[in-house]
């Protein structure tokens, strides 16, 4: 190591002075993304329940009802005691999310250190610190950061060879998201390919079910099973194309599909020499994107993106800093140029990107936040509401919902399959359950289709939230030109109170 990089002694990793200013620079690109930015409406649902868990109604959702409707418990658990004491999680989730990138910047260094020099890892550290996708993805309010430092930290410690402590990390990833098996798998992987004793995959092993078997146990007897009914609400309700797919974690735009050039030609450089940590990272590369291509899950999330950047944007800086010192004389020209290069960039990048999420934020500020609060004023303590976005609706009102998308309402997923054949599925369920208060997507003619049944005696058209357009009711204008000549997120929700005395 360099002089003016600290050792790692004992248990603690110090950040390299050469790194300093990668971290520095890394966390005001994200603070100002934050501040830029607002949580999705998935972040909400977490959120909910971390309060609820904080004040005593336990790990659910909706009172009374245990239903596991989020993919992070350990996150959830790491937001209670913050609830707990009364910081507003939304905020405090940006912060979290910068500090978990800033440490994951700093152990991408680590991981590639020994393997590639730290030069390579200095560049490979500010590709991912520079990366469009995970900087605007720290605005998501997500667990996403959370869960990528626990990722790498694992890769990382298994290649300084402290196994049972990448073991931990493992079940940590785990806990914060389902996909963390596949770094158990990854790892399991290398340490077969490096001829290890297997006495010590085995303590491995022991050690990843010490820390992921309390929590399925305790899932199992809480809520019933280990499985997050958000999970299974999403694999019911159909599959996404995988040409979809391919699109979205590979050729979204044109610098996305140069980065995966340039990672898959790190691995192809590094396929003749021993570098375990590059192709710890070329597993995460190939395998985690290839989860969601054959899968096919039912919602594209923006956040899925992001874990992908932990190893596509590194990988592609080896590249570009191993062909840099082949045709350039010295180490520190090579070093200035790609820099140079990289830098210019994210000038290209980041502006785009960061639109996208002022408009994100413009949609909370115009259509999300201002729902919640009519709901919340309008509503009774003990009304339910049904609704397909139940973030927002859900943390600002405290009331009972229903989900039209079934992720914390299972009886919602199983009325749809039992009546698969039916396109009015959805309207006969709200009939059927007859909710105070229903909320309903005005894109794809959603709305129309309830206005065309017996729901239009019902329920009563009260307001309508829409993202720079007409709010009037009605007749409603028919936005499907607005929708197919603006690619952005154009929220659109109409808000319905029941007036007719229909027994629950």
């Amino acid at each position: 190591m360099n002089a003016d990089a600290a050792t790692d002694r004992g248990s603690g990793v110090s950040i390299p002075m050469k790194l300093w200013p990668v971290v520095v620079g890394a966390a005001l690109l994200r603070l100002f993304a934050v501040r830029a930015s607002a949580p999705t409406d998935d972040a909400f649902i977490t959120f909910r329940y971390a309060h609820n868990l904080a004040h005593g109604l336990g790990f659910v959702f909706n009172e009374g009802e245990r239903v596991l409707g989020t993919t992070t418990p350990l996150f959830t658990l790491l937001l209670t005691p913050l609830a707990a004491v009364g910081l507003p999680l939304p905020e405090v989730s940006g912060f979290l999310a910068i500090v978990f990138d800033c440490l994951t910047v700093t152990t991408i260094y680590y991981l590639l250190e020994r393997d590639a020099g730290a030069p390579a890892a200095w560049i490979a550290a500010t590709a991912y610190a520079t990366s469009y996708a995970s900087i605007v993805a720290c605005g998501f309010g997500m667990e996403t950061q959370f869960f990528m430092m626990w990722v790498v930290l694992a890769f990382a410690l298994w290649r300084r060879d402290r196994t049972h402590a990448a073991a931990f990390a493992a079940g940590m990833a785990i806990l914060t998201r389902p996909e963390g098996l596949f770094v158990a798998g990854i790892l399991g992987v290398a340490a077969l390919a490096a001829g290890r004793p297997w006495r010590r995959h085995l303590g491995a092993l022991m050690v990843v079910v010490a820390v992921v078997l309390p929590w399925v146990a305790f899932a199992t007897v809480y809520f019933g099973s280990p499985l997050p009914n958000s999970a299974v609400a999403k694999s019911v309700q159909g599959s996404i194309d995988a040409a979809r797919w391919w699109e979205f974690f590979v050729a979204r735009n044109p610098l996305v599909m140069l980065v995966w050039l340039g990672a898959l030609g790190a691995l192809v450089w590094s396929a003749t020499s021993r570098r375990p940590a590059v192709w710890l990272l070329g597993g995460w590369l190939l395998i985690y994107p290839a989860f969601f291509l054959v899968g096919r899950p039912s919602f594209l999330g923006a956040w899925y993106f992001a874990p992908l950047t932990l190893a596509l944007w590194p990988l592609a800086g080896l590249f570009v800093h191993g062909l840099l010192e082949r045709w350039f004389k010295t180490p520190r020209m090579a070093l200035s140029v790609g820099l140079t290069l990289w830098l210019l960039m994210v000038g290209a990048s980041l502006p785009r990107a960061l639109g996208t999420t002022r408009w994100f934020a413009q949609v909370v500020d115009e259509v999300y936040e201002p729902l919640a609060a009519f709901v919340d004023e309008q509503a009774a303590i003990g009304d339910v509401i049904h609704a397909s976005d139940i973030g927002y609706l859900g943390y600002r009102t405290q009331r009972r919902l229903l989900d039209a998308a079934a992720l914390v309402s299972p009886m919602v997923w199983q009325y749809y399959l039992d009546h698969a054949d039916d396109p009015n599925r959805d309207v006969l369920l709200v009939l059927r359950e007859n909710p105070d208060w229903v909320v309903l997507p005005v894109k794809n003619g959603i709305h129309s289709r309830f206005e065309a049944s017996p729901f239009s005696q019902r329920y009563q058209a009260l307001r309508r939230f829409q993202v720079e357009g007409e709010t009037a009711l009605p007749p409603f204008d028919d936005p499907s030109e607005r929708y197919a000549q603006d690619g952005r997120y154009m929220a659109d929700f109409i808000v319905y109170r029941r007036v007719a005395t229909e027994p629950r």
